[in-house]
């Protein structure tokens, strides 16, 4: 799948993760749109596989990064995290 043609945006990056075809050391860029500040932005993907076998995934939005942590069989999310600010971080488990 080449998503350099596919018009994206970067809400929708959460659930691209889940169709990805993931494995340990995946890397991938592309540009998505981010509505917020109207513009394109670099959508960086970096991918580990954890002792666990589930995936810890870099994504970086341009200079804002966010970890994902995939369930591999599922592909369940099963944690986000981010740090919005200086010393203030933000994490959802589900």
């Amino acid at each position: 799948m080449s998503l350099h043609h596919l018009p994206i945006e970067t809400f929708s990056v959460e659930l691209l993760l889940r169709t990805l075809p993931l494995e340990g050391g995946y890397v991938r860029s592309f540009h998505a749109f981010n509505v917020l500040k109207e513009e394109e932005q670099l959508i960086e993907i970096h991918a580990d596989e954890q002792p666990d076998g589930s995936f810890k995934v870099k994504v970086g939005f341009g200079a804002m990064t966010q970890w994902y942590w995939i369930r591999t069989d599922t592909r369940e999310l099963l944690k986000q995290s981010s740090e919005p600010a200086p010393g203030l971080k933000m994490e959802f488990r589900r």
